[in-house]
């Protein structure tokens, strides 16, 4: 996949993650094709890496499905969920503000199974222990 989302060829598998891998309901085999459209994936890419380097946790993979919700995993498993309907900025700026709020300033992000966005202004999070 280059830096636009047109996929050419399936990436090599190595002994541990070097990419971060993009999942998309398949629509068809034939490639080159696109994954979203350019300005779609360079938002969802930067978005990433922001969160990424924020957190400065790796990214395992990046999911969006049927309905457009996008699904960010990171290497220590907690999963971030937004609607890729919203703008990156937005839902950046969501984030940071969840993760300054009670119940996220007491604990680690390891101890979170998800945070979820994908509802406006409400977010939802599962802690592990639940």
């Amino acid at each position: 996949m280059d830096d636009t989302g047109v996929v050419y060829a399936s990436a090599p598998e190595f002994s541990s993650p070097i990419y971060v891998s993009y999942y998309v309901p398949a629509e068809g085999t034939r490639l080159p094709r696109t994954y979203l459209t350019t300005p779609e994936f360079e938002s969802l890419a930067a978005l990433v890496d922001a969160i990424a380097q924020k957190e400065m946790l790796a990214v395992k993979g990046v999911r969006v499905d049927g309905n457009r919700d996008g699904y960010v995993t990171f290497e220590n498993e907690f999963e971030f969920m937004f609607s890729l309907y919203d703008n990156s900025g937005d839902i950046f700026e969501r984030y940071t503000l969840a993760r300054t709020a009670e119940p996220f300033t007491s604990r680690e992000l390891s101890e979170f199974s998800y945070l979820d966005l994908r509802f406006g202004d409400t977010l939802y999070y599962k802690l592990k222990t639940e």
